[in-house]
């Protein structure tokens, strides 16, 4: 339970595959979960969120009736963005706008506290669109008037619940599947720091907590807790699948030739220009606030990814 008292709990883009995680962890804490939904959700992940004992609202933020959804409701758990997004989306709007529509419903309803979850590297001096309208996201909320915690995970693995998966990930194992050979760009070599999601939801809950009060107003860089190449982590992956392929690397120019054509031909791109630029970037963490705020026990990469067989790895708690 959140406290002395149960607690009412927001949780937006509750359909995906965060989530659902965290609805699911927080309604076996016996808080009080609102899930609002885009009404575009397929109806299984509605009927997923159901059956953990959440109440479901179906809304876009910019709607007047996703108000409902924020009444009575001491904290927010913010989880809408995408770094693949359909063709036409913009991320401005995803991430910036959808953000402000939030910080409004938020003040309208006298909401405590904020969590938002954004993205490890996400800056204002960001050479790509997806970290820089992430910081722009982070602006709304620091400029909002409500307690906040930022965390700015980076890529999520494993699973506990459900069948979802990070865009990232399934876009691994379909190629791994599929394919006859795995491209990476520039051939992986760029740094990754993996979290297994139950340690991200983990996290989140307990900066729910009315007395976290060390977590108010702050950005926390957060990861797992072994730090490899891109191509090591596929390799460990393919280890868990039982499929081998041939990692081929993908020359930078070429894969933004390809990254241009997927946009102008795909509704929700294969590849695009960001994400180029991603995969050319390390993405670990300065100061995990995972082991030096938080004080969690990770879980290891392979665990995490052995998780997608077994469903049923420890996720991580607080040390006493």
């Amino acid at each position: 339970m959140l406290g002395a008292e149960k607690q009412r709990v927001l949780v937006d883009g509750a359909t995906g595959y965060l989530g659902s995680h965290l609805v699911n962890r927080l309604c076996l804490s016996g808080a009080d979960v609102r899930a609002l939904v885009h009404p575009g959700a397929r109806s299984a992940d509605i009927d997923f969120l159901k059956q953990q004992g959440a109440t479901v609202f179906t809304a876009d933020l910019s709607a007047p009736t996703a108000t409902d959804a924020f009444e009575g409701c001491a904290s927010v758990v913010h989880l809408i963005g995408s770094v693949a997004p359909k063709k036409g989306e913009r991320l401005e709007e995803l991430h910036a706008g959808q953000t402000r529509n939030l910080v409004t419903a938020c003040k309208n309803a006298s909401v405590k506290r904020i969590v938002m979850i954004t993205s490890l590297g996400a800056s204002r001096n960001a050479n790509n669109t997806y970290h820089m309208t992430k910081w722009m996201a982070e602006e709304e909320i620091r400029q909002s008037g409500v307690d906040y915690v930022i965390l700015r995970p980076p890529l999520l693995i494993g699973r506990v619940v459900g069948n979802r998966d990070s865009k990232l990930v399934r876009r691994y194992r379909e190629i791994i599947i599929g394919k006859k050979v795995v491209p990476l760009i520039n051939g992986g070599k760029n740094n990754v720091q993996p979290l297994f999601v139950g340690d991200l939801v983990e996290a989140i809950y307990q900066c729910l907590q009315p007395d976290r009060v060390n977590v108010l107003g702050r950005e926390l860089e957060v990861g797992g807790p072994e730090v490899l190449t891109l191509r090591q982590f596929v390799e460990k992956f393919m280890d868990v699948l039982g499929v081998h392929k041939p990692i081929v690397s993908l020359h930078p120019a070429l894969a933004n030739v390809l990254a241009v054509i997927c946009e102008a031909t795909q509704s929700v791109p294969t590849v695009n220009r960001d994400q180029v630029k991603l995969a050319l970037s390390d993405n670990v963490c300065t100061d995990n606030a995972l082991l030096s705020v938080l004080n969690l026990q990770l879980t290891p990469v392979k665990s995490a990814l052995d998780s997608y067989n077994t469903q049923g790895v420890e996720v991580a708690t607080a040390k006493p």
